[in-house]
């Protein structure tokens, strides 16, 4: 790293520029400056060389349409969810109670995996959700679809009498055998079921995100005002 000077850094950030978009570049350009300030602490590169070094121009540009996603049509959401009620193994279940939550509660992928079992209230049917910067919103899920696939995945996680933890995870890791797991999916795990499952339902590729962005397009689609849709998307600013 101490070796690295100007014209080295300079192809660094025109790779960079080409291949990603300008934050991500951006913030492996940090990372470089970073380490080329620990290289010069350490005294492998002097004051001037690690100064010219990392005299970098920001990278700016902006996104092509398509890396700003796309709404989910109904037709793709039935695929979707008679998938996952084709499969009659555990994991058929619990991916079903997933999708019906994103579908109707505009959930983000960290949030989903996040949630306990006593966030979701089984007598009002209502959802606290802990969102970014621990911020906590509570959302009612009124679908009768949604109550239903909540309402199976929950007796099976009752039905594996599982040792009671003091957290309980909602969504579980299920193993080869079908073994229901008390182990919390990661947000990782869920984005490689929810492309599992696209693809098994001839679904055209889409993000986690794309179920949030269609969640809050059908809302106000709907009519709903948009302060209750910046409600109950979490946001801070009603401009997100």
């Amino acid at each position: 790293w101490g070796m690295l000077r100007f014209q080295h850094t300079q192809a660094v950030r025109s790779a960079l520029q080409e291949k990603y978009s300008a934050p991500t570049a951006n913030k492996m350009l940090s990372a470089l400056r970073q380490t080329l300030h620990a290289a010069w602490n350490l005294g492998y590169m002097s004051a001037d060389e690690y100064q010219r070094a990392i005299d970098l121009k920001p990278v700016i540009g902006e996104k092509p349409d398509a890396a700003f996603g796309r709404a989910l049509s109904y037709g793709e959401w039935a695929a979707l969810l008679n998938c996952c009620a084709g499969d009659q193994s555990a994991a058929g279940v619990r991916d079903a109670a997933m999708f019906a939550l994103f579908r109707i509660a505009g959930l983000r992928r960290a949030e989903m995996a996040s949630l306990n079992v006593a966030d979701y209230n089984l007598t009002n049917h209502m959802l606290t959700i802990r969102g970014k910067r621990n911020k906590t919103r509570v959302i009612p899920i009124e679908d009768p679809g949604a109550i239903g696939a909540l309402a199976d995945w929950l007796y099976l996680l009752v039905k594996q009498e599982m040792e009671q933890e003091t957290v309980q995870p909602l969504f579980t890791r299920i193993l080869k055998g079908g073994k229901v797991t008390a182990t919390r999916l990661t947000d990782q795990a869920i984005y490689y079921i929810l492309d599992v499952r696209r693809q098994q339902a001839g679904v055209a590729p889409f993000m986690p995100h794309d179920t949030r962005r269609t969640f809050a397009g059908d809302l106000l689609d709907a009519g709903v005002d948009l302060a209750t849709v910046q409600g109950l998307m979490g946001h801070t600013n009603a401009n997100t």
